[in-house]
């Protein structure tokens, strides 16, 4: 008998794109400085443009970004630390539970200290919920997270 229960889900947060877009306008001030010496006026309005336009996109992922450190989560997901979870209240089997978190950008709780398995444990109050543990193929009962680390008791 396959068991139903909720689904409980993790998104990591993260600040790689404003890393890149950051890098570009790096490299693109290097250029800019290297060329300055020789720019003619048209040249100067194009790079100016240029410039402008990779200005406004950091401005726009900075602001993204104080969004997410602004204790911001999608709605219907609650926020800890630099996550956001979510619990379902559609009951499903670990593989159909797995396949939803996928589907929303996330994956199952990987439990990964003693205060998250704590905010997991207040989420899951008065219901039961699956997380990203699974037992292994081999024939000692070991147990691993959907990351691929080892259960570990501490």
């Amino acid at each position: 008998m396959r068991h139903r229960w909720n689904t409980l889900g993790k998104k990591q947060i993260t600040q790689q794109e404003l890393k890149m877009k950051t890098e570009k306008r790096q490299d693109f001030k290097i250029k800019q400085e290297v060329t300055a010496r020789g720019l003619t006026s048209p040249d100067f309005y194009c790079l100016s443009g240029i410039n402008k336009t990779f200005w406004d996109e950091i401005k726009q992922l900075k602001n993204q970004i104080e969004v997410f450190e602004g204790q911001w989560c999608p709605e219907g997901w609650m926020r800890f630390g630099s996550s956001c979870y979510y619990k379902s209240t559609e009951e499903r089997d670990w593989y159909d539970s797995r396949s939803f978190c996928e589907d929303e950008g996330s994956d199952l709780v990987v439990v990964n200290s003693k205060e998250e398995q704590e905010f997991v444990s207040t989420l899951n109050q008065n219901s039961e919920s699956w997380i990203g543990l699974f037992a292994g193929w081999s024939q000692k009962s070991e147990w691993f997270w959907v990351d691929g680390s080892p259960l570990t008791e501490t």
